[in-house]
């Protein structure tokens, strides 16, 4: 999946591939493309509009929610229901974290490797987030 700022034909940098990466690992842990329900450009147009899909965390056990202030409200197709799919908490942080719309709110790519969730897979030294 492109990033915004890429969909809107806009100058980019190396954190639009951050922002792949967030795609890369949402399809390790869906099995799915982000909007795989939708045709590639509409897709495209709502990446532009939107950002990414949202990711939910929320309790409720429906699954496909979107936590809204407390309130749980299920979006089909276009969440991920975090705890129907078992992914931890630091994954979905770093979820958010690559798809930040903004692209200087992302983290560099060697701040991506010390994340929490990441660090503690390869067995790395883990560090505070700088943004």
């Amino acid at each position: 999946m492109q990033a915004p700022e890429v969909a809107r034909a806009q100058p980019y940098s190396y954190s639009a591939d951050i922002f792949s990466l967030g795609s890369v690992i949402y399809s390790m842990v869906t099995g799915k493309k982000p909007y795989h329900k939708l045709a590639p450009i509409p897709a495209l147009f709502k990446i532009a509009r939107e950002g990414a899909p949202k990711v939910c965390a929320c309790v409720c056990g429906v699954g496909g929610g979107v936590v809204v202030g407390m309130i749980c409200v299920h979006v089909i197709d276009f969440t991920v229901d975090a705890k129907g799919l078992g992914v931890s908490a630091e994954c979905l942080d770093l979820l958010e974290i690559c798809w930040r719309k903004e692209p200087k709110a992302r983290l560099q790519a060697k701040e991506v490797l010390h994340h929490e969730w990441l660090a503690s897979i390869l067995g790395l030294a883990t560090q505070a987030p700088t943004r």
